[in-house]
């Protein structure tokens, strides 16, 4: 039996980048690691949100994983009128820069940016050595669980988060925990 080959990371990859720009980034899809229906990516300046970028998109796809759409509760109907991802696409290259990417799951925001680049039959315009994940990060720090739960164990308040996920929320989420763990690391002399 053949094994499916994983994303291949670069190896000697450090766990935490450092950069003074970074963008966490955030993606809800309509199938797994395919057809994006949300995107968001957070801009973190010297350790502080500056800026966001959020938008719905209307995927080209016209089937839907029903575990997907439980996750965000958001159906094809609500996003008919919104841009695909390709009118948006250069929107978010210029966004991200050269900075590097922060994601919860890592493996799973690269997954779908993949596809949708290859569905535009363009590369991926980011390099695969700039995503890093914050859960990894996280786990390091001896944190675990998904991500809220992990925000809440370094006292970040997710009362307030409804069930269903969102991109934007979640990304808030994961740039408020980069940031804390970021800022522990150097106050312990952990860089």
């Amino acid at each position: 039996m053949k094994r499916k080959k994983g994303i291949p990371w670069p190896s000697g990859q450090q766990l935490f980048p450092q950069s003074d720009r970074y963008v966490v980034m955030d993606v809800e899809n309509m199938n797994p690691y395919a057809d994006i229906i949300q995107i968001a990516a957070v801009e973190v300046v010297d350790l502080r949100i500056k800026d966001y970028l959020f938008t719905n998109i209307k995927p080209l796809c016209r089937r839907f994983n029903p575990y997907c759409a439980r996750v965000h509760g958001i159906t094809l109907s609500d996003v008919r009128h919104e841009r695909t991802f390709s009118q948006f696409s250069d929107e978010l290259i210029e966004f991200v820069g050269k900075s590097p990417i922060i994601a919860h799951n890592r493996a799973a925001e690269y997954k779908s940016l993949l596809f949708e680049f290859n569905q535009m039959k363009t590369d991926l315009p980011f390099y695969i050595g700039d995503f890093y994940c914050s859960m990894k990060m996280a786990r390091s720090l001896g944190l675990s669980g998904k991500l809220r739960e992990m925000a809440e164990m370094v006292g970040i308040d997710t009362s307030e988060l409804r069930v269903e996920h969102d991109a934007l929320t979640d990304t808030l989420v994961a740039s408020e925990l980069f940031i804390k763990m970021q800022n522990f690391r150097l106050e312990n002399d952990m860089v």
